[in-house]
Order: C-alpha cells, then structure tokens, then sequence
C-alpha cells in the first residue's frame, strides 16, 4: 500500500513511501509496546498500521504529516486512526512538537522514517525535544 504521488513532487519532498515488510520490521524492534506511538513523518501511516499489527491499539497511535495531498490520503488510509490524533504540521516546528506533547498528554515513543532531504534536521529536532 502506498501513496500515488507526482514524482517531481516525491523527489522534492524526499518522500519514498515505506514498504510494509520494513514497516513491521521497524515496528517488532521496540522493548515494549505500551503506551503511545508518534510518527511525525507519517506519509501513508505505513508505520502506524505495522504497529497495530503489532498489537497497539489507534487510539495510542498519533501522526503528523507536513504535505497536505499525503495527509489526505493519510486519513482515507487509515480510518481507525482517531482525527484527533493527528497534524498538518512541519515536523521541525516547536509548534509541532508543543501540539503532539499536548494532544498525547505529554507520554509516547517515537517511530519514524523521515523524508531522505530531511532526515538528519528531524532526527537531530526530535532529539533536541526529549529530556535529558
């Protein structure tokens, strides 16, 4: 499953959807599956449906995704993900991180495969986020 997305648009956004086999691989890696899961760069919610998979529950599963057309076909994509559990942000704005911390009470774990012209500034912001 996955996005059908203009490929000039793909490359400018670095966004290369991933496949569900990494997906599930990615998500069977965490030591524990309880509490709640962000994807701050969801494209298709491909990491989100491997963690339901996995046994998490939508409703401890939250997604942000900055391109609107992909935030569209995330919602279409995943019906059981709550409304309220997502964002139309930029994932490197402190906004973005403030609207999460608020919508999951301030509690989850990150799962993430950020666009590849992007990778290092989200990886190196979310890092920056989390307590010491």
């Amino acid at each position: 499953m996955g996005i059908d997305m203009n490929k000039d648009k793909q490359k400018l956004l670095g966004a290369f959807y991933t496949p569900d086999s990494l997906a599930d691989k990615m998500a069977s890696k965490f030591e524990s599956l309880d509490g709640n899961f962000v994807d701050f760069t969801a494209g298709d919610g491909s990491l989100l449906r491997a963690l339901n998979r996995a046994g998490v529950d939508w409703s401890r599963l939250y997604a942000n995704e900055l391109d609107k057309d992909s935030y569209e076909n995330l919602l279409k994509m995943n019906p059981d993900l709550p409304r309220d559990h997502t964002l139309n942000m930029d994932a490197l704005d402190d906004d973005c991180h403030k609207k999460m911390l608020e919508i999951t009470n301030g509690q989850y774990q990150v799962i993430l495969n950020p666009p590849f012209n992007k990778s290092n500034h989200i990886v190196a912001k979310i890092l920056e986020w989390m307590p010491e």
